[in-house]
């Protein structure tokens, strides 16, 4: 990763962190471009993380369309670089958490998105209860890397 990759990826993460939600996405939205233009790696599991990232955006800032599509491609992406990457349980997380919200519930893709985040977590750490809900700081504590 050079120099540029994670340095917009820090200023994307530190600009989300202050609710800077505009130019967290504008930094996520240029370490993106930099994967997939000059890289020209659109599967890399970063890749799909700034995408994730930028879903994140799109659903603090209530475009819940948006959130849903570009969560999505993350998991598109993230499912054909590594189908076991730690990072599909968070990402399918803030879907289902977008679907709700957009007040889709007990659907089949719900359960099925369920299901796979359970199967994730059971496969990535088998201590674990899975009678208790999985949460999103679980999920996060699972992936590792620059993105999380």
């Amino acid at each position: 990763m050079s120099f540029d990759y994670s340095l917009f990826i820090a200023w994307g993460n530190y600009h989300f962190a202050v609710r800077d939600f505009q130019n967290s996405r504008k930094s996520f939205l240029y370490a993106l471009k930099q994967y997939e233009e000059i890289g020209k790696v659109r599967h890399h599991p970063d890749a799909a993380a700034c995408l994730y990232k930028i879903g994140r955006v799109a659903l603090e800032e209530g475009d819940l369309n948006d959130a849903i599509e570009i969560f999505r491609e993350s998991i598109r992406r993230l499912r054909s670089a590594d189908p076991m990457s730690s990072q599909l349980g968070r990402v399918r997380f803030m879907l289902c958490k977008a679907l709700r919200t957009m007040g889709v519930e007990n659907t089949d893709e719900i359960s099925q998105l369920e299901k796979e985040i359970r199967d994730l977590v059971q496969a990535l750490r088998p201590q674990q209860d899975l009678s208790a809900e999985i949460s999103e700081a679980l999920l996060d504590s699972l992936v590792r890397g620059i993105i999380r």
